[in-house]
């Protein structure tokens, strides 16, 4: 698994600590996965892993998981993991994962648009050089995205992130199975070729898919002829089709739709 730090951290109040919490700190970074979730049985394969005494991981640990009074970040006190089933959970994984999406896909745009100028300067309009229009730029873009797994995966996980938070479901509890996974990179690949390859619009449809369906009564179990139940499973209601995220998104009020900025220029 690989996975981005940013220079900040440098001067973050982490690298105030010893040397033994800043090398399992950047441990449980390498090791967690696109849940922020680190499958650690103990503190000793932590130590392990880390190449650090036992009692300096405990430390470490004991410190990651208390709150930081110098961190320049106040959500969860300064807290930077928690102990849960089966090891540990990097608390703040989902955001700085959807800043490293945002940066790639920020980096992957600045290469397409100085390739496109370099062609554009260096081609000769023969029958033998492409002339590239921004309809085939559109669809180059849309194709380049769709085969690029990674950020496909990047989207999906903070597309994700926004339902948990939306919904209220338990992120220990409810978790991006394979199989969920699947099914929403195939609505963000309908998505992508509904908004020309812009994938910041397509994330922004699906978001507001599940905005619609959290406005629903019935959906999330406000309606009384559903007994309270919550019908607002990912896979069956939300992403089971095109059709249904349709739906839902086209469900938003127009008016609803301003303050939270899903969707605006995409259903246009």
């Amino acid at each position: 698994m690989y996975n981005k730090i940013f220079r900040k951290i440098l001067d973050s109040s982490i690298w105030l600590e010893p040397d033994s919490t800043r090398i399992v700190w950047l441990t449980l970074i390498a090791e967690m996965d696109e849940d922020g979730f680190c499958a650690f049985a103990c503190p000793q394969n932590v130590a392990n892993r880390a190449i650090v005494a036992l009692d300096k991981a405990e430390q470490a640990l004991k410190t990651l998981e208390s709150p930081d009074p110098n961190s320049a970040d106040p959500e969860l006190e300064g807290r930077r993991i928690e102990r849960v089933p089966g090891g540990w959970l990097v608390l703040n994984a989902s955001k700085y994962r959807a800043l490293a999406t945002r940066e790639k896909i920020r980096e992957d745009n600045r290469i397409r648009a100085q390739t496109f100028r370099d062609r554009k300067r260096n081609a000769s309009v023969t029958h033998r050089n492409e002339i590239v229009t921004p309809s085939n730029q559109s669809k180059a873009e849309l194709k380049h995205i769709s085969s690029n797994p990674a950020g496909l995966d990047d989207a999906v996980s903070e597309i994700f992130g926004y339902y948990l938070e939306k919904t209220g479901r338990n992120p220990k509890t409810y978790e991006l199975t394979t199989a969920r996974r699947k099914k929403a990179i195939s609505r963000l690949k309908e998505c992508l070729e509904k908004t020309g390859g812009d994938i910041e619009k397509a994330k922004a449809l699906m978001k507001l898919a599940v905005d619609g369906l959290v406005a629903s009564d019935w959906h999330m179990g406000r309606d009384p002829k559903t007994n309270g139940k919550r019908y607002c499973e990912w896979e069956e209601h939300l992403f089971g089709s095109f059709e249904k995220m349709e739906r839902w998104w086209n469900a938003v009020p127009s008016q609803a739709i301003k303050p939270n900025g899903h969707g605006i220029e995409a259903r246009a």
